[in-house]
């Protein structure tokens, strides 16, 4: 689910790969439309999370992003207490598209100061965020860095 962004469709590509790659093949995978920025009551109480009967629930939020307690670490919150309130077991992941920063900054430090205010902000709620650069053909390391993100949020669940 990406929040406050919309994910092209080279990135959907790209997204489904990796999530195949270290989930499985046979993986159902759903992008779903973005949560709204300041949207996330509305989407924790609609319909958006409703439905969700799945393992994984992987948001995706934009690197070049300020992340924001108020708005991230709430939406995190609010997707934990839901699960625990329901008694489910899906897991919670984050990926940071790092895409749109890394074009205009390149290899520059500042993104991983930026990763690292992300986790930051997420950390408290039980998420290690996975940068990532959806809009390049991943190499290897992208793979496991990803495969690593999820293990972490659901031991024994990832490859």
């Amino acid at each position: 689910v990406p929040y406050s962004f919309a994910l092209g469709e080279e990135r959907q590509r790209t997204l489904r790969r990796l999530l195949a790659d270290v989930l499985g093949e046979k993986s159902r995978i759903a992008i779903e439309p973005a949560i709204a920025y300041g949207g996330e009551d509305d989407w924790l109480g609609g319909s958006g999370f409703a439905g969700l009967e799945e393992d994984w629930l992987i948001l995706v939020f934009n690197l070049s992003a300020t992340p924001e307690a108020e708005n991230h670490g709430t939406l995190v919150a609010g997707i934990r207490d839901r699960l625990a309130r329901a008694g489910r077991e899906t897991a919670v992941a984050a990926i940071l598209d790092e895409s749109a920063m890394r074009q205009k900054l390149g290899n520059d430090v500042r993104l991983a100061s930026r990763a690292e205010a992300w986790r930051a902000v997420l950390r408290p709620h039980g998420v290690d965020p996975v940068a990532l650069d959806l809009a390049s053909d991943q190499p290897l390391e992208s793979v496991r860095a990803l495969e690593a993100g999820l293990a972490q949020a659901a031991p024994g669940r990832a490859r």
